[in-house]
């Protein structure tokens, strides 16, 4: 029997790497750019000058810049387990103050660290899902926020129908195109559809010990933005 590739071994290294922002701004038609700075803009609502932001799975630094322009006086810090994307972010960040972290769970911060906590098209990629956001709720100060924005898995009709276009042929048409290579943009649509759905995210979020969970959605309710604070 022919074994399955494993795409979680180099979707995140390599053309692929090089050609993500492309990639990104392509499938959603600069969308993506959008969701993040609508994001940025409730992340900014809620902070003080000189807040710490961390913004986990951060890869090539859209979100991380994205709050870096819509909070003044705040500083966002990027953490990936990738090395090349955080290569990539440190290119663009062009001398600004966003200070890098190359790490998985467990992280190497304080508990209490950080005033809000970001993550864009990253959660379905964690793999222990419950203890990776209890990690995250150990490093949020009191009364701090996490903003999950992501595609979660389709539970109505219009969104389950846009996924499957975009598994079809859109996602990987374009992956091949940029790369030469359409497996590792497969695997991108496969985990939205063994991700949870945004309702279930939320259940795990409150199990957590998360409170004031609510949702704000885009794009037909393809992409949510999940908001839980730290009481």
């Amino acid at each position: 029997m022919k074994r399955k590739p494993d795409y979680t071994l180099y979707h995140f290294h390599g053309r692929v790497v090089r050609h993500y922002d492309a990639f990104n701004h392509l499938t959603s038609l600069g969308l993506d750019l959008l969701w993040r700075r609508a994001t940025a803009r409730r992340v900014a609502r809620h902070l003080k000058r000189e807040a710490l932001v961390l913004d986990v799975g951060c890869g090539t630094g859209d979100m991380a810049l994205a709050v870096l322009r819509a909070a003044s006086g705040v500083t966002p810090v990027g953490l990936d387990p990738s090395v090349e994307m955080l290569e990539r972010l440190s290119m663009k960040r062009r001398g600004a103050a966003l200070p890098l972290v190359c790490a998985v769970n467990p992280y190497p911060f304080q508990p209490a660290r950080f005033d809000a906590i970001t993550g864009a098209f990253v959660f379905r990629n964690f793999t222990r899902l419950p203890a990776d956001l209890e990690e995250l709720h150990r490093l949020l100060r009191s009364g701090g926020r996490l903003y999950a924005l992501d595609f979660y898995r389709p539970e109505r009709l219009i969104p389950h129908l846009m996924l499957r276009a975009l598994e079809s042929s859109i996602v990987p048409i374009i992956g091949w195109l940029l790369t030469g290579n359409s497996a590792p943009y497969r695997y991108l649509c496969a985990s939205i559809r063994r991700f949870r759905s945004a309702a279930e995210f939320e259940n795990i979020l409150r199990e957590t010990g998360y409170a004031d969970v609510h949702r704000h959605s885009f794009f037909f309710g393809l992409v949510n933005l999940i908001v839980a604070q730290k009481s």
